[in-house]
């Protein structure tokens, strides 16, 4: 063995001086050679033999010391841990070897061996808070370059592999295919409006300049025959630039002063051009002004159900200029209004309330495609309002604006309703009763007498006045219809010419006369 070799002890080979026998360790002797050590070792036929370690201090042989279970001397410290260091002296040479000092053997107790010393147990340092947070924020940039590093790497390797293939593929014949012939695709049809639809705000500072709010001053007689003065608040808008406005005739009925406000605050008196309550309850205004902003006039036959409207008036005749939204419920309403008259109308779910009767309704584009004329009076109903389709509207206000009424076939009689009561009280049918044949018109040129009974006029069956109204209102002037008459028990039909009513009676809104 080469003595001035440098061992490290404690997992390694050991020296053959730290060879541990079976009772602990023999002390090294620099003076012996291996083989005096290896004489000491035990045989199979010799007992093993316990090298006993004598008390810390106790100086032995070749000038060694014991300290606890280590054993010092010139040549250094030796545990029999193995974990410090030896370095064997240098050569000299060897003085004349002694004969081997006498090895004792005695019999150790088993609970009087060394222990091992225990390694001392590495105490753990806590981390603080701020500590495990940045070692975790260090850790997730280190995680994230690596992983970034490693996916940039995979995916160039993914490309040049696909570059390589797609090159040995470019190689290959390209087969040459029939390609389809391409069908020409016909051309849209042409849209129904060319303008481009407008917002909400859009369709307001449009409206906005041509609607109008209508006061006005109606006197009244109690029955007392006191006379008092009041005020009915309505909408407009304007026709024409030269100051024509559309409204409801209930708006204006029985007005002694009419005012027309417009958006700049411009109060104007209006005069009366014409209007009627029976068959359209549409009036014609007029003011006396130049350059007026008038509304564009939409087509009401293009309206279908879930377009969108917007309703602007003048509500509770205080809040003027309000705008409404929503769409057309309903189409084609047949709608029993004042005094009974039917009117075919539309219907919208936009918010109308008293004060905006007379106001238009807009479509998208801003047109006017409609009047508000009523609502449902039902105590706990909303979103059920109706319009006059612009359509039927604007027939009327030519006509007014032309004759100053609107001209309506005339019958010429007095009607009653007979009920199912009155019918089999006065042994008769159900139907319209003529109770009086005006002379010079329809009624008496074609044959009818006071005391027919009306059930049909032009093959549609007539059992009340309203009815009767209806049945007319599908003909003009000048029209020939035939009615059917119930006379003294038996059922006859009557041709005749329709007449055309007199301007006078056109708009005092009797329901008396047919």
């Amino acid at each position: 063995m080469n003595h001035n070799q440098e061992f490290e002890l404690g997992g390694g080979l050991q020296p053959e001086s730290h060879r541990p026998t079976r009772g602990g360790f023999v002390p090294y002797d620099a003076q012996k050679t291996p083989a005096d050590h290896k004489s000491s070792e035990p045989t199979a036929a010799e007992p093993a033999q316990i090298v006993v370690p004598p008390k810390p201090g106790t100086a032995i042989e070749q000038g060694g010391t014991w300290y606890g279970s280590s054993y010092a001397s010139g040549n250094g410290l030796r545990t029999p841990t193995g974990m410090m260091r030896h370095r064997p002296p240098a050569r000299r040479p060897a003085p004349p070897v002694p004969a081997p000092a006498p090895v004792i053997e005695v019999e150790v107790p088993e609970d009087t061996k060394t222990p091992p010393p225990q390694q001392k147990r590495r105490s753990r340092r806590k981390l603080s808070s701020f500590q495990v947070i940045c070692l975790l924020l260090v850790c997730a940039i280190i995680g994230g370059g690596t992983g970034a590093f490693v996916a940039r790497t995979a995916i160039n390797d993914w490309e040049a592999e696909i570059e390589s293939v797609l090159a040995a593929q470019s190689v290959l014949p390209t087969p040459e295919l029939e390609l389809p012939i391409a069908t020409p695709t016909p051309p849209p049809a042409e849209p129904i409006r060319t303008g481009n639809r407008l917002s909400a705000e859009e369709v307001f500072a449009l409206g906005r300049e041509q609607v109008v709010g209508i006061t006005t001053e109606v006197t009244s007689t109690n029955v007392f025959g006191q006379s008092s003065t009041g005020r009915v608040s309505g909408s407009g808008f304007i026709v024409s630039s030269d100051g024509y406005i559309l409204t409801n005739y209930h708006v204006i009925e029985g007005a002694t002063r009419i005012l027309v406000m417009l958006a700049d605050g411009t109060i104007y008196e209006a005069s009366l051009v014409g209007g009627e309550n029976i068959t359209s309850d549409m009036a014609v205004l007029k003011i006396e002004a130049e350059g007026l902003p008038a509304a564009t006039i939409g087509n009401s036959d293009d309206l279908r159900v879930g377009a969108g409207i917007f309703a602007i008036g003048n509500p509770l005749g205080e809040l003027t200029h309000t705008i409404t939204s929503g769409i057309v419920s309903a189409l084609d309403r047949e709608v029993a209004i004042d005094q009974g008259q039917t009117l075919n109308m539309f219907q919208i779910d936009a918010a109308v309330n008293t004060g905006n009767s007379g106001g238009p309704v807009y479509n998208e584009f801003g047109e006017v495609v409609g009047i508000v004329t009523a609502k449902s009076g039902l105590q706990g109903v909303e979103g059920i309002g109706f319009a006059i389709p612009i359509d039927d509207a604007m027939g009327y206000a030519n006509q007014l604006i032309e004759r100053g009424y609107i001209p309506r076939p005339h019958l010429g009689i007095f009607p009653v309703t007979v009920t199912e009561d009155y019918a089999y009280f006065f042994n008769t049918v159900v139907g319209v009763f003529v109770n009086t044949v005006y002379p010079d018109t329809a009624a008496q040129r074609g044959g009818i007498l006071e005391g027919d009974v009306i059930v049909a006029l032009g093959g549609r069956e007539v059992t009340t006045v309203e009815a009767l109204r209806l049945a007319l209102g599908g003909f003009a002037p000048g029209d020939a219809v035939t009615v059917t008459v119930f006379r003294n028990g038996s059922f006859l039909d009557l041709d005749l010419i329709l007449g055309d009513r007199p301007a006078e009676d056109s708009g005092n809104g009797s329901v008396a006369e047919d």
